[in-house]
């Protein structure tokens, strides 16, 4: 077992706080619903958002 397998799950759970406390999920167009008994999240805006960033820091660098 990699070092990678046992950190990744950490990983993503600290940018998932880290985004949240930014406002990051709570966009319009960020779907939440709830279906068979489960909650369901599918965060279109901060999808495409966080791609725009990303893109502009690729083309500066």
């Amino acid at each position: 077992m990699d070092d990678c397998d046992l950190l990744g799950p950490g990983v993503d759970q600290l940018a998932d706080t880290a985004f949240e406390k930014l406002g990051f999920g709570k966009l319009p167009g960020d779907l939440r619903f709830r279906l068979f008994g489960r909650e369901w999240f599918i965060p279109l805006t901060t999808t495409i958002l966080l791609s725009l960033v990303a893109s502009l820091i690729s083309q500066i660098i």
